[in-house]
């Protein structure tokens, strides 16, 4: 009975220790001169616990929507094969333009916003991990994968690279699309999302800084101490026909969905024969022309010019003469 598809998985939540949290994640390991040149000694910073969280089935609940819990199911077929999404992820570029240009006519529509555009896909099967590019679950702990500050560059950025002006549009919305491309529903591992309206504002939200190959970004990791009152819903036995839209940042302060905590949660209740779980991510910018307010950023607003490099900046902290002193006011 699908309506009584809920249980309880444990998952590992921040806690706000006064520090600024950090996690670096590069396909090569830091060498040991590496990490002496920074106050970043690990690949991981910031103090986490463990804790039984809930996880609801979501279908039956109609207020899932996207501008108030900050995501949404949506039926949304595809013309692609599940052959296709893998040899996309394996750097098919006819393809890929094609699965673009179906997410954002879709997306353009469902929203009513004037222009949409994707700019990256990751496929994910955790028993094809590392063959093409094929990702494992993002089982990790709930995250967001953007923040305010990271949401409001890659915004401009996005813009520029489209030769577009700022000027014209009064509200983005960074947003990713997640969906089965298997022939089968989803048994395990399902993409776990947290209804916003149940998040303690600011208090829930953890800086947190993410350093890759070749990137750097601010996001939030979710902080326990509201944690009973949080709600996680997932959607159970997804099929190629569906979606999801989660958001990882709106413009618009106004609503109660801006910012969707998310994570692959692991179903007890999976059974061994679950076949693995397919699926593919696609992020992409929303512009409105129209809206209620102008909440567009600019380089200016911004203060786009004494933005750091965290990465660079915990390296600038090492040569510190008071690394105590930098910790308590320039880390917290």
């Amino acid at each position: 009975n699908i309506a009584n598809m809920s249980f309880t998985t444990n998952v590992a939540l921040g806690v706000d220790d006064r520090t600024r949290h950090f996690l670096y994640c590069t396909s090569t390991p830091r060498t040991a001169a590496e990490k002496d040149a920074t106050i970043h000694q690990e690949d991981y910073g910031g103090a986490t616990v463990k804790v039984d969280q809930p996880i609801y089935n979501g279908r039956d609940k109609e207020d899932l929507t996207l501008d108030a819990a900050s995501f949404e199911l949506m039926r949304c077929p595809t013309k692609l094969s599940t052959e296709d999404f893998y040899n996309i992820q394996a750097g098919d570029a006819d393809l890929a333009i094609k699965y673009n240009a179906e997410v954002e006519t879709f997306v353009a529509k469902q929203l009513g916003c004037e222009k949409v555009i994707c700019v990256q896909s990751q496929v994910r099967n955790g028993e094809k991990e590392g063959e093409n590019g094929v990702g494992g679950y993002a089982g990790g702990g709930p995250h967001t994968d953007s923040s305010a500050v990271s949401a409001d560059i890659f915004a401009l950025n996005t813009l520029k690279a489209n030769n577009l002006k700022g000027g014209d549009y009064k509200r983005y919305c960074y947003l990713n699309l997640w969906r089965n491309i298997g022939n089968e529903p989803i048994r395990d591992n399902h993409l776990g999302c947290l209804d916003e309206r149940t998040v303690v504002k600011p208090d829930d939200y953890i800086i947190k800084d993410v350093i890759g190959d070749g990137y750097e970004v601010v996001q939030y990791q979710l902080s326990a101490r509201h944690a009973t009152q949080h709600k996680w819903y997932y959607f159970p036995s997804m099929t190629r026909d569906e979606a999801i839209l989660f958001k990882q940042m709106d413009s618009d302060g106004s609503l109660s969905g801006r910012v969707c905590f998310h994570m692959s949660v692991s179903d007890p209740t999976a059974t061994k024969k679950a076949p693995p779980r397919q699926s593919i991510e696609i992020r992409m910018m929303c512009f409105w022309k129209d809206a209620v307010l102008d909440t567009m950023p600019t380089s200016d607003n911004v203060h786009r010019d004494v933005l750091q490099s965290p990465k660079e900046y915990a390296a600038q902290l090492k040569g510190s003469n008071n690394l105590a002193s930098a910790s308590l006011f320039q880390l917290v």
